[in-house]
């Protein structure tokens, strides 16, 4: 089954990239970017959104899917020499326990560059068509 993640991304001084939902279909997606328009932050960056086409990997047949597992990594840490910000999205599930045997299975063959911080796996689970980041977002320039 396909299923469809709705971002945001926009560069100003540091890159920002946001996890705005999970829909059933593209049409449901522009919906949403409509919505998002006029909300802080998002209207200043009307060109950063990006629909991704994902394949739901554990899908069993059932059509009314109302929540989706996502398993990812993130890990962020300023160091003398920089920062280390490490984003990356292995798999949407329809299952919870599948998503959490893949991150296992994951953290036991040691995938680099993540296996310093296998803290940093997570499976989230996120309801179809409900919007996050609703109130906008502010960006600061230090």
């Amino acid at each position: 089954m396909i299923i469809f993640m709705l971002m945001h991304a926009h560069s100003d001084v540091t890159d920002s990239e946001k996890l705005l939902g999970f829909f059933r279909n593209r049409e449901d997606c522009q919906q949403a970017i409509e919505w998002y328009h006029d909300k802080p932050g998002f209207s200043e960056h009307l060109n950063g959104f990006i629909i991704n086409k994902l394949t739901i990997l554990d899908w069993d047949g059932c059509e009314n899917i109302e929540e989706v597992f996502l398993l990812g990594y993130s890990y962020y840490e300023l160091e003398e020499n920089g920062e280390i910000d490490i984003e990356e999205n292995f798999g949407v599930y329809q299952h919870e326990r599948n998503a959490l045997q893949e991150k296992e299975r994951i953290i036991l063959e040691g995938l680099q560059p993540y296996i310093q911080h296998p803290e940093g796996y997570y499976v989230d689970k996120h309801p179809i068509k409900k919007l996050h980041w609703q109130e906008g977002f502010e960006t600061y320039y230090y």
